[in-house]
């Protein structure tokens, strides 16, 4: 571990005092480990010669359903090679009228080149990280809106409205009557079991 540099030069002084009793803490972190994640991708192709464009932040839209309980950490979406995307992302629980926010999420996003396990799916886009995992209640309708601006961004094919990955099913709906841009955007869903 010590010729990995992963640790900072401070962390392998602690270690090393605390390994030969110097000291009785190494400063060892608190919070709990989150374990691995686990995601759900809708799709399973990129369309390089369609694009989608985010100028004057284009609204994107889609609904979930979940048949077990889980924890959402974060959403990628897709973008395209070095760019930024500023994004706010709300999820909302549809049960009461008006829709309350259940969590919300925005910034200036980098693409990152990203490679989906499951369908063998290789593009750019950027990840959207929760400041704490958002607990998804099985069977409840959520709705998720993207605002996005930046850079156009490539289209992906194939869309699955109905995904079973790990064990958990996603159902999603697009709305077809609305300004809304569909979920096409919405490329992953990154969650634990809870």
């Amino acid at each position: 571990v010590i010729t990995s540099e992963i640790l900072t030069s401070a962390e392998v002084v602690g270690l090393m005092k605390y390994f030969n009793s110097a000291t009785l803490t190494a400063d060892f972190p608190k919070k709990e480990r989150v374990g691995a994640l686990l995601s759900c991708c809708r799709f399973y192709g990129i369309d390089q010669d369609r694009f989608c464009s985010h100028g004057d932040l284009k609204r994107h839209r889609i609904d979930l359903r979940v048949d077990k309980d889980i924890l959402l950490h974060g959403i990628i979406m897709i973008g395209s090679e070095n760019n930024d995307y500023v994004a706010m992302l709300n999820i909302t629980d549809t049960r009461l009228k008006p829709h309350p926010v259940i969590a919300s999420k925005s910034g200036i996003f980098p693409s990152v080149f990203i490679r989906d396990k499951c369908n063998l799916v290789d593009y750019y886009g950027f990840n959207i990280w929760f400041d704490s995992p958002i607990v998804l209640v099985k069977g409840v309708k959520y709705r998720v809106i993207a605002i996005i601006d930046g850079p156009k961004s490539v289209r992906p094919i194939h869309f699955f409205n109905s995904v079973v990955s790990h064990g958990v099913e996603f159902d999603f709906t697009r709305k077809a009557a609305s300004s809304d841009f569909g979920g096409d955007q919405f490329a992953q869903f990154l969650f634990q079991q809870k």
